[in-house]
């Protein structure tokens, strides 16, 4: 990862986090309704998430973002290649979409008690609103005359 930390720390913020956030939601939920060790299973892979996102916050060189991505940096690592990693992170990308997706479909949310579902809807919102502002600013960045003046 070349970016800078205030971008790392954007990035985290409302990408990382947030789908750390849908997995211990979903966690939550599946251990309360449903299927307890699924729930302790996804809680746990949300709450190594978070840490992880912090970490590699200050030492992306030697940390990836989340479980999935650390275990294709290593799988890269044994085999020489670079690629892994990048379709780990997809994977858990689309994980937590598919979380969100479920959750919404089957009528998980909102979530109780009350702080889980502020948590759950702060995630959503900071997540959904990162991705207008990211396409702002890479359309703006793109912009010579913008760069030119910074």
């Amino acid at each position: 990862m070349n970016e800078t930390f205030g971008r790392r720390l954007w990035i985290a913020t409302l990408t990382g986090i947030p789908f750390a956030a849908y997995k211990m939601g979903f966690g939550w939920y599946e251990f309360h309704h449903a299927y307890p060790a699924i729930g302790v299973a996804a809680m746990i892979w949300g709450a190594v998430d978070i840490g992880l996102n912090v970490v590699a916050l200050a030492f992306p060189k030697i940390m990836g973002v989340c479980l999935l991505a650390n275990v294709g940096r290593w799988i890269d690592r044994v085999s020489g290649k670079v690629f892994w990693e990048g379709v780990l992170l997809a994977i858990d990308t689309t994980a937590a979409f598919l979380i969100v997706s479920v959750m919404i479909w089957f009528g998980r949310v909102p979530l109780s008690p009350q702080w889980a579902a502020d948590a759950w809807n702060v995630a959503v919102i900071g997540n959904i609103l990162s991705v207008g502002l990211e396409q702002l600013y890479r359309a703006i960045w793109k912009q010579e005359a913008f760069r030119a003046r910074f």
